[in-house]
C-alpha cells in the first residue's frame, strides 16, 4: 500500500514540475510574436494599406507604391503618421513612377518619416513646391534619408528634400539629386523656411548635407545648399 502512495506522489510530483515549463514556452512564443509585422490600420485615399506595422506601431514602407499612396493621400490622419522603411529595402526607386511629392500647402504633411538609412531616387518633375516632400508643417520629422536622381521645376520652391517647411525637424538627411529651379528658393535640402504670423519661428536641422548640383536662373534669389 505505501508503495502505491508513494509512486502516485511521485507521479503528481512530476506532473507539476511541467507547469512552470509550459508557461515559460508561452511566454517565450509571445515574445517572438512580438517582434512580427502586423497588418496596418492605416489606409490610402485608394483605399490600399499602407505598408504593415512594426512593434513600435511604426507603419513600415516597403516599396515605391506605398511611398506613392503616402504621397496622394489628402487624409490628415495619414499625413500625420510614423513612417519607416523597411530593413529589407536598400534603394526605393521612384524613376519612371507616378510619384508626386509628399504633403500640399493644404494637407501638409506633419508625421515623422524616418529614412532608416537608406536611398530614394526621385525622378521628379513640375512647377514649384517640389521635392521627396512638397510641404512639411509645424511638428513634422524627416530624418536618416539620402535622396538621389533629379527634382525639376519651372518655378520656386525646388529642392531635393523639402519644398516648403514649416516650424519641424530635419536630421542625418543627405540630397545627392541634381536641382533645377525656375525661380527664387532652390535648395538641396530645404527649398523654403515658412515664417508664422507670430514672426517667430524655427526650423531644427542638425547633420544635414547636399552633395547635389543646385541651378537656377541668375535673377533668382535665395539660391543655395
Amino acid at each position: 500500500m505505501q508503495k502505491k502512495i508513494l509512486s502516485i506522489v511521485l507521479t503528481l510530483c512530476m506532473l507539476l514540475s511541467m507547469f512552470p515549463f509550459a508557461i515559460f514556452a508561452g511566454a517565450a512564443e509571445a515574445t517572438v510574436q512580438d517582434d512580427v509585422h502586423y497588418p496596418t490600420t492605416v489606409i490610402s485615399d485608394s483605399g490600399k494599406a499602407l505598408g504593415v506595422l512594426d512593434r513600435y506601431g511604426r507603419t513600415v514602407i516597403e516599396d515605391a507604391d506605398d511611398l506613392i499612396a503616402l504621397a496622394t493621400s489628402t487624409n490628415k490622419t495619414v499625413l500625420g503618421g510614423n513612417y519607416v522603411i523597411s530593413d529589407d529595402v536598400d534603394v526605393i526607386d521612384l524613376a519612371g513612377t507616378e510619384f508626386v511629392p509628399i504633403g500640399t500647402a493644404s494637407n501638409q504633411f506633419t508625421g515623422t518619416f524616418d529614412g532608416n538609412g537608406k536611398t530614394i531616387n526621385l525622378a521628379v518633375e513640375g512647377s514649384t513646391l517640389l521635392g521627396l516632400f512638397s510641404v512639411i508643417g509645424n511638428g513634422a520629422t524627416i530624418k536618416n534619408v539620402t535622396v538621389t536622381g533629379s527634382v525639376t521645376g519651372t518655378g520656386a520652391d525646388v529642392a531635393g528634400l523639402v519644398g516648403c517647411a514649416g516650424e519641424a525637424t530635419i536630421e542625418n538627411c543627405v540630397n545627392k539629386a541634381t536641382i533645377t529651379g525656375g525661380g527664387a528658393n532652390v535648395g538641396g535640402i530645404v527649398a523654403r523656411f515658412r515664417i508664422e504670423s507670430t514672426g517667430y519661428s524655427e526650423l531644427h536641422m542638425t547633420n544635414v548635407v547636399n552633395e547635389g548640383t543646385i541651378s537656377a536662373p541668375s535673377s533668382s534669389q535665395r539660391v543655395g545648399g
